[in-house]
Parts: structure tokens; C-alpha cells; sequence
């Protein structure tokens, strides 16, 4: 019996982006509901698009450098792209919001103004639907003068309130205060006496 060694040879490991040398060189701009990073000529490829999702569309996913260059430049204090609306799906949600249940793709209700459509397991294509009024039920509670609750109030047995609540607004105040404090924070430093 004749045995034969294989020989192998192992090639020197290529860069994930074949190019890329200069990493502040590369320009991040908003696009839609995205984020485009711009590596120049020397990459390939040049342009990569970085979901609010925090992953690339290129082979790579969330692996990708571009996903690193959009969050410095986000802490840096660069533009956000703007959410979806809240009826829009770009993706199907992994849990239905009406029910929690499992959610499948469904073409029929794919519509370019709301993304991909789907179906619940439990509920069907009744539970897409009622989700997508929810966004209408809420402009119309804000056109009435009530409030838009994230978390409804807590009311007690006797009719006294056991917390206030958190509403839409609320949560709006204390992101641009974050935001405000963060960027003062990187600007002056943090000092927790202050």
C-alpha cells in the first residue's frame, strides 16, 4: 500500500476589506433609515449600508468594520438616521406584536410604504392588521388630547394613582436629555462631582 503526504500550503490571511488601511478616512452619511460608509476607492466594495440593526449588508453582517465606523461616528456626535415608522417593517418581526407568537413571511401584504408583509401563527394575517392600526389608534388618542402612553398609569383600588405613567413625550425629554449630557460629558469630561 502506497501512502501519499499531502503538502499543504496556507496562504497569508487576506483583510476582511481587501484595501482598507486608513480607518478615518472613511465618510459616514445617512440614507433613509440607514447608514452608508464611504471606504474610498482603495476597498472593494467601496460602499457598505449599516442598518439601525447594527449589521452591514455586505457578507460580512454585524462583523463588518463599517458597523464599528458608524458607532464611533454616532459617539462623535454625528446624525442619526430616522426610525421607521411605526407601521413599517423592513424585516418580519420576530415576535408578533399583538400576541408574542411566531411570525412568518407573508408576499401578498408586502407593500413598499410598509415593508415586508407577515402573518402570525396564532392570529393570522388579523393580528398584521391590527398592528398596523395601532400607529392610527395612537395620532388619534394624541388629536383627542390624551396622552400617548409607553407605560399607562397604575391605579390603585380606591382610585388613587400608585405611579404616574410614562408617556411618549416623556421618553422623547429624557433621550435629548441623555443626549445633551453625553455630548457635554465628551466635550468637558465626566466628572461625577459636578
Amino acid at each position: 500500500m502506497l501512502i501519499r503526504k499531502l503538502h499543504h500550503t496556507i496562504a497569508p490571511a487576506q483583510p476582511l476589506l481587501p484595501g482598507l488601511s486608513d480607518w478615518g478616512q472613511a465618510q459616514v452619511t445617512v440614507v433613509e433609515h440607514a447608514y452608508r460608509v464611504d471606504w474610498g476607492q482603495g476597498v472593494r466594495p467601496r460602499f457598505h449600508h449599516v442598518t439601525k440593526r447594527r449589521a452591514c449588508q455586505c457578507a460580512l453582517g454585524p462583523a463588518c468594520p463599517s458597523v464599528l465606523r458608524v458607532r464611533e461616528y454616532l459617539e462623535a456626535g454625528g446624525e442619526r438616521a430616522p426610525d421607521y415608522p411605526d407601521d413599517y417593517w423592513p424585516a418580519v418581526p420576530y415576535a408578533c406584536p399583538i400576541c408574542a407568537g411566531i411570525c412568518d413571511a407573508y408576499p401578498p401584504l408586502d407593500f413598499t410604504a410598509h415593508g415586508l408583509g407577515w402573518t402570525c401563527r396564532a392570529g393570522g394575517t388579523l393580528h398584521y392588521w391590527e398592528a398596523r392600526l395601532q400607529p392610527i389608534l395612537h395620532a388619534r388618542q394624541a388629536l383627542n388630547g390624551q396622552p400617548r402612553w409607553v407605560i399607562p398609569p397604575a391605579i390603585g383600588p380606591n382610585g388613587e394613582r400608585l405611579y404616574p405613567g410614562v408617556t411618549v413625550d416623556d421618553v422623547r425629554t429624557a433621550r435629548e436629555q441623555a443626549h445633551a449630557t453625553r455630548c457635554r460629558w465628551r466635550a468637558e469630561g465626566y466628572n461625577p462631582w459636578s
